[in-house]
């Protein structure tokens, strides 16, 4: 009998924040100026003042002015470019074992449609609400509780193992089997729940 296995993308199947580093490799030249106001932004939302969704959506609108197509192609060309972490080997042998392998993650799903391009994974990602070719804001944004919710909204309400690494990610526990945290490419901890049905 197959199983429902769930992996977070940053920081599980990679080592880095996909959407942060997307962020800072368009902040170059002349833009560079704009990296006060990103570490700005997500001191405010560290300090809950503010929210990583809407870190996102300004500066998804300062470096790329919402053009959803150009944002769209940063994405994708940065996705055939990235590293992985031996996590990756992990949903390869789901994938050939036949279980269903979900993707939960915040990075952007322009990104991921790339990365996972040809695999059977089901990938719930960030997506945008798009009007005229413009982001106007972010539609759906897998980030902590929102995890939780999305994987609920799409009929998955128990989860037999997942990869995540972290805190953000912890609100999973309740819902899975097991659970594996991870730290730079290794599993640092594991474990259990008693989940009937």
């Amino acid at each position: 009998m197959s199983k429902i296995v769930v992996y977070d993308f940053d920081g599980t199947l990679s080592y880095g924040d996909s959407m942060e580093e997307l962020f800072n490799s368009e902040m170059c030249g002349l833009k560079s100026v704009y990296r006060c106001y990103y570490y700005f932004l997500k001191v405010l939302s560290k300090l809950k003042l503010s929210t990583v969704k809407k870190e996102k959506e300004k500066m998804i609108k300062l470096l790329f002015h919402a053009d959803e197509a150009a944002f769209r192609e940063a994405c994708e060309k940065q996705a055939k470019e990235y590293r992985f972490s031996p996590i990756m080997d992990n949903l390869k042998k789901d994938v050939a074992e036949g279980n269903k392998v979900i993707v939960l993650s915040a990075s952007s799903e322009y990104f991921l449609n790339v990365v996972f391009n040809g695999m059977d994974v089901e990938i719930h990602g960030t997506t945008f609400n798009i009007k005229d070719g413009k982001i106007r804001g972010v539609k759906q944004h897998p980030f902590y509780h929102e995890k939780v919710d999305t994987l609920v909204g799409n009929g998955v309400s128990v989860v037999d193992a997942a990869y995540f690494d972290s805190k953000w990610d912890e609100c999973l526990k309740p819902i899975c089997r097991v659970w594996h945290k991870v730290k730079n490419g290794g599993i640092i901890e594991s474990g259990l729940n008693d989940i009937k049905g």
